[in-house]
């Protein structure tokens, strides 16, 4: 049984809410452009399960009966910018460190 949260908990939770689903959206659309023949399986695999974590953790309350602090606002912000400042990738839609080796980008 949960208790009843406070205004701060509230906020926190909001927050972390907000940064977990921008987390997630960032992963599928990494994972939209990546292909099987320029990415490597590894690479396609930790991003379908961050993505999955994150949604678990954006409705932390609900799913695990827990309220965010600024332990985890403070993880899902450095995984948002690890992610989002890698974005000098995108003409042939795969991060420099997850392509295949000696695999051209189609046309």
């Amino acid at each position: 049984m949960m208790m009843t949260p406070t205004n701060g908990q509230l906020l926190l939770a909001i927050v972390n809410c907000v940064l977990c689903l921008f987390v997630a959206y960032s992963c599928l659309m990494r994972a939209k452009v990546m292909r099987q023949w320029s990415t490597r399986w590894s690479w396609q695999l930790r991003y379908a399960a961050l993505f999955g974590v994150s949604v678990v953790g954006a409705f932390a309350p609900l799913t695990m009966g827990e309220w965010p602090g600024w332990f985890h606002i403070s993880i899902e912000g450095a995984l948002l910018s690890i992610i989002g400042l890698g974005g000098s990738w995108e003409e042939d839609g795969v991060p420099p460190y997850a392509k295949k080796h000696n695999v051209k980008a189609k046309a």
